[in-house]
């Protein structure tokens, strides 16, 4: 499990990525379970399923965090969870709304220094994740 926490500490909140399954290959997939934490209580938990070609964007994104190519939102064809967010630009940090579909999820705000942190923790935890 990867969990991306917000840097304030005294919110307590944060999102835990679980792979529940990787099938290894370009065209295969995963299932995803996506705990979101508001106050230390869970606020909702999600399963996904992702292909790895959108898996591998998301993963790319974090470690290349903001990067160009997403224009502050992550969209991609599997639909159903997505991401955007906003740069605070005095303090240098990001605030990130997820969205499963339609429903915006607790924001978590970070720096990109942690974006890249969970996007290497993410793909560790990919090539360790259970296989079918």
């Amino acid at each position: 499990m990867v969990t991306l926490r917000d840097i304030n500490s005294l919110l307590k909140t944060f999102v835990e990525f679980e792979f529940i399954y990787h099938i290894p290959g370009e065209y295969e997939g995963n299932e995803l379970k996506i705990t979101f934490h508001e106050n230390n209580q869970v606020v909702t938990t999600l399963t996904i399923d992702w292909t790895n070609i959108t898996l591998n964007h998301f993963i790319q994104l974090m470690k290349d965090f903001p990067g160009e190519k997403y224009k502050k939102h992550f969209t991609h064809f599997d639909k159903d969870f997505e991401l955007q967010w906003l740069h605070e630009y005095g303090s240098d940090l990001y605030i990130l709304y997820f969205e499963y579909k339609g429903l915006f999820l607790p924001p978590i705000k970070v720096n990109k220094e942690i974006l890249h942190t969970f996007g290497d923790a993410l793909e560790n935890e990919m090539h360790s994740a259970p296989k079918l």
